[in-house]
């Protein structure tokens, strides 16, 4: 039985008169040696920055754990309740956005968002970053 693994690597870079100047341009070139003779596909897109490893760990160590003890909910629960409260997409047939898809300022929304509400409609305080120790 043969396995295959998808093994994909990104590499950021910046487009400077159409050309395109990597951070790493040696790492690049590594790991396309180890493509030899193979079909690979490229792709280029705006780079876009996740949430950071800091906001995700105040989200489920912070945000999550407070709410979720206040409401009697699991963190995967209190996490989809937020989701469909704050990250609903419209339509005929209502879906909502997954928070990995966030970037760093759209995270930041929407843990406001989180925070204002469980202060203003229950009374119940979420700490800021900075003001735990994550």
């Amino acid at each position: 039985m043969k396995y295959h693994f998808n093994m994909d690597f990104a590499f950021r870079g910046k487009v400077n008169n159409g050309d395109v100047i990597l951070d790493d341009p040696d790492g690049y070139k590594k790991h396309i040696r180890n493509l030899e003779g193979k079909i690979i596909q490229i792709i280029a897109r705006k780079y876009k920055t996740i949430r950071s490893i800091n906001q995700n760990k105040y989200y489920w160590g912070v945000v999550i754990r407070i709410a979720g003890d206040y409401h009697g909910y699991t963190p995967d629960e209190m996490h989809n309740a937020f989701k469909w409260k704050f990250l609903r997409k419209g339509g005929d047939l209502p879906t909502v956005k997954k928070t990995s898809d966030l970037n760093t300022i759209e995270f930041e929304r929407y843990l406001e968002l989180i925070r204002v509400y469980e202060l203003s409609d229950f009374q119940v305080v979420i700490p800021l970053p900075n003001e735990v120790d994550i």
